[in-house]
């Protein structure tokens, strides 16, 4: 059995040299802008080896992430037998 997280938190800020967020945002005084992004995953892979059977081995994976808070479901469900 598998299983692990990772999470992505990152905030940017560009724009003019002279741009200050707490004093120009939402204002023509410089160009600027903010860039937050957020992202989570999450994994699990369980597997069996049979050594005396036909069938070799079988297992199963199951993936799922979400970006900036929208739950971004691409659930990954996958059973593979040899």
């Amino acid at each position: 059995m598998q299983f692990g997280a990772k999470a992505l938190i990152d905030k940017r800020t560009g724009g003019e040299v002279n741009y200050d967020p707490s004093k120009d945002k939402l204002t023509t005084n410089y160009y600027g802008l903010g860039i937050t992004t957020s992202r989570f995953e999450e994994f699990a892979k369980i597997g069996y080896v049979f050594p005396q059977k036909n069938i070799k081995a079988s297992g199963c994976s199951c993936h799922h992430f979400s970006t900036n808070g929208v739950l971004t479901w691409v659930d990954h469900l996958q059973c593979k037998t040899k």
